[in-house]
């Protein structure tokens, strides 16, 4: 009987939360609880071998599944208004990747081979894109990275907006906002410009910076939002090679004749990004109480399976 990788990783998320440890460990684990009786695997169907071919599969779809994510959540919850970033790391029992490196971990565990995560999440706390780090990375420097090295001045169409919006994502006062008509205010933008710029940054980051570089030459700001609102990176990137073919050099020169007189949306432009600590401290106690939850589960489920006659 066939494994199927939705099985493998759900009880790959269950270890993680329940009893964390090395893909090894996770062998030896998976047939001391319930769950070959409530997944329909076999123990023996559960080695090493399989476990890392699921994790190469699910690494080439990272990003399709990232996309998903916020697809799923905003069929739930509505279209988000303020995004949170955090900074968590994980750490190996072996020598992990290339950039896993030794250090001390958020846990307080020293001369660990770890890594740093990224993450950027909505209102609720959930992730909405990751990024992997070097174990060594500081929390500071990531929050505080630089954009690349562009020249506004060389911009238009949607290249221009986009510059704006990256530029700003990470400024923002220490306040919080119940809707998207009170960002769009405290910004100086209407709410369809705001809703505009975040589907501009749907636009996959790679993509971003060759949009900036003017790899595909001019991009209206019409037809970038039209292309960032795909769903997949190779999507995106099919699309703005198919426009780049016909597409003229991006010239700071040539403006389109609307722009020549005073307009109001010559206005500095910020993304919505705001850190609030106190969000990521309730949500980790909350996934504390969840993990003793599911540990509590597993045992009465693991004793209730002893007891039952053979």
């Amino acid at each position: 009987m066939a494994v199927r990788a939705a099985e493998v990783i759900c009880a790959l998320t269950i270890q993680r939360c329940v009893a964390p440890g090395s893909t090894l460990y996770a062998q030896r684990w998976f047939p001391r609880t319930a769950l070959p009786e409530l997944l329909g695997v076999a123990p023996a169907h559960f080695h090493n071998t399989r476990i890392h071919r699921v994790l190469d599969k699910r690494d080439r779809v990272e990003t399709e599944l990232q996309d998903g994510l916020v697809r799923r959540y905003e069929q739930r919850d509505g279209t988000f208004a303020t995004l949170f970033t955090d900074v968590t790391d994980a750490w190996f029992e072996g020598r992990g990747p290339d950039l896993a490196q030794r250090s001390r971990t958020k846990e307080g565990l020293h001369n660990r081979h770890k890594i740093g995560i990224l993450l950027l999440c909505n209102e609720h706390g959930y992730p909405l894109r990751w990024s992997t780090l070097p174990g060594r990375t500081q929390d500071g420097k990531v929050a505080d990275a630089p954009e690349p090295d562009v020249d506004a001045d060389k911009l238009e169409g949607g290249a221009l907006w986009l510059y704006r919006a990256r530029a700003h994502r990470a400024q923002l006062e220490d306040k919080t906002f119940k809707t998207q008509s009170e960002i769009a205010k405290h910004l100086g933008v209407t709410r369809a410009r705001m809703t505009q710029l975040m589907t501009l940054l749907r636009l996959d980051e790679a993509l971003q910076k060759e949009v900036l570089a003017g790899n595909y030459g001019y991009v209206a700001d019409r037809m970038l939002r039209a292309i960032a609102s795909l769903r997949s990176k190779a999507a995106q990137r099919r699309a703005l090679v198919a426009h780049g073919v016909s597409a003229r050099p991006m010239d700071p020169s040539h403006k389109p004749r609307r722009f020549q007189h005073k307009s109001a949306l010559d206005v500095s432009l910020r993304r919505v990004l705001y850190f609030n600590p106190q969000l990521f401290v309730d949500m980790r106690a909350m996934g504390e109480r969840h993990r003793a939850e599911v540990d509590a589960y597993v045992q009465d489920v693991n004793a209730r399976m002893r007891r039952a006659p053979r």
